[in-house]
């Protein structure tokens, strides 16, 4: 798998899309650099931007990223587009690009002899080309793009012939966050996840080598509230911390583990985070990735396990989601964001009120039990059974069954084998006992729905 160097954000799906696939397909001895604005210091100040930067062993590629549909004509100047807009040839300023990148490099990398720098236009989708222009072939589908390059004579030196490159473009681009130094967490790359209240870097602890790698959270207190104000704004954030704490004292490989937090320069909280480098449920859905039955039964098993395992400890998660499920190698399993979870009351103590009156205006209902909407209601591992049911569903069909809005009591439920034919009927069966709208008349706990999968 190439490595990928976020030097910039991508700007669109069809960015998001090549970037993948390049990091997918090739191999680590690639390094993937993409969204790059260049300024040559012999140019005067003149900014160039690179869509992607692909440095592999024995040559540099500079990419043009385009999402052009249907058919395409034109000539060495200008192209027609599907939707009859002209446009000009992007082919002859990423040629320049890759010139301006080549005299860049070339004195930074003297001991490489003839430095081999290439430039093509990649495409996202399948189009017509029909272009009078010799350079056309500069212009491939993403596939087509990366066929080609596996297609070069695969290198077979021990050394790391790219690595002045790389050096180069690290110097220009690294972020300078990787320095910084947060408790005894060295954070080591840009931001990898954002959200309302928190950030996420990647980090290294400076001391341990069993717990290395950690993804590290850091929730921002407001130095304008007042003292009560922060204090419940902490226990807010650190709830996450605590549950997984409880959880933690009895590890399950289908939930993430939870380090210690701790208050850094007096007004953030840092809460260190097993380490889990994988795409979500969501996020592999959204692709159309592809599981046998089986593959998909394993999955299902897996989160069910991890939710009969937190409510053995007095713990129900209350909004799970496909975002919450991340999937590993080999379709191994974590559930993530215990933000919202109910607690047995003699275990944990916060401010209810509070964080269900947030659950309610942030939560997914798609996915959620309809007895959570109901402040101070009863809330048993059967709303986890309800969630886990619509995962069940989506799973085995690539599709929620319900709409955004709220499922009320007189909705009727819908069957899996209805989109998915090839379903045995126990599955139907099972997503109809575990989505009941009714709380007591649902399946109660996650041990009887693992019951009644090894009856599939």
């Amino acid at each position: 798998m190439a490595i990928v160097h976020p030097v910039g954000k991508l700007v669109n799906e069809c960015e998001k899309y090549v970037v993948k696939q390049l990091a997918a397909e090739l191999p680590d001895s690639f390094h993937v650099y993409h969204n790059l604005e260049f300024t040559p210091y012999q140019s005067g100040g003149h900014p160039y931007e690179y869509d992607v930067v692909v440095v592999e062993p024995e040559g540099v590629w500079t990419l043009e990223v385009k999402g052009y549909n249907g058919k395409i004509a034109g000539n060495a100047k200008q192209w027609r587009l599907a939707n009859g807009k002209v446009v000009h040839s992007p082919i002859p300023l990423n040629n320049l690009k890759a010139r301006v990148l080549k005299n860049s490099l070339e004195p930074a990398t003297l001991e490489l002899k003839n430095l081999y720098v290439d430039a093509y236009v990649v495409l996202c989708h399948q189009v017509q080309l029909n272009i009078d222009d010799p350079q056309a072939t500069r212009v491939l589908h993403v596939a087509d793009f990366i066929a080609r390059l596996k297609k070069r004579a695969a290198y077979t030196g021990h050394d790391d012939p790219s690595r002045p490159i790389r050096d180069f473009l690290d110097k220009r681009f690294k972020p300078l966050v990787s320095e910084r130094q947060i408790g005894e967490y060295t954070i080591e790359g840009p931001a990898v996840r954002r959200s309302k209240y928190s950030v996420t870097y990647p980090a290294r602890h400076t001391l341990l080598k069993v717990r290395n790698r950690v993804s590290l959270k850091l929730f921002r207190l407001n130095v304008d509230q007042s003292t009560n104000g922060r204090e419940q704004r902490k226990k807010l954030f650190l709830r996450n911390a605590d549950v997984l704490g409880i959880l933690g004292e009895f590890p399950h490989k289908n939930i993430a583990r939870c380090y210690p937090p701790f208050l850094w320069e007096s007004d953030t909280l840092a809460l260190p985070l097993e380490w889990i480098d994988g795409p979500t449920l969501h996020d592999l859905l959204q692709e159309g990735k592809e599981w046998s039955f089986r593959q998909r039964l394993r999955i299902f098993k897996q989160i069910g396990r991890g939710l009969e395992h937190a409510h053995r400890l007095g713990v129900i998660h209350r909004t799970l989601s496909p975002k919450n499920v991340i999937i590993l190698a080999r379709n191994n399993v974590k559930l993530v964001n215990f933000n919202f979870a109910k607690v047995d009351p003699a275990l944990f103590t916060t401010t209810m009120d509070r964080v269900t009156q947030r659950l309610i205006q942030e939560a997914d209902w798609r996915y959620t039990a309809p007895e959570l909407r109901i402040l101070g209601g009863t809330v048993t591992p059967a709303a986890d059974v309800f969630s886990a049911g619509v995962l069940l569903y989506e799973l085995m069909t690539r599709r929620c069954p319900f709409k955004k809005r709220p499922i009320k009591q007189s909705d009727s439920l819908p069957r899996p084998s209805q989109v998915n034919g090839e379903l045995p009927p126990q599955i139907d069966d099972l997503f109809l006992h575990m989505c009941v709208f009714d709380p007591p008349e649902r399946i109660q706990t996650m041990a009887e729905v693992l019951q009644h999968l090894q009856e599939i």
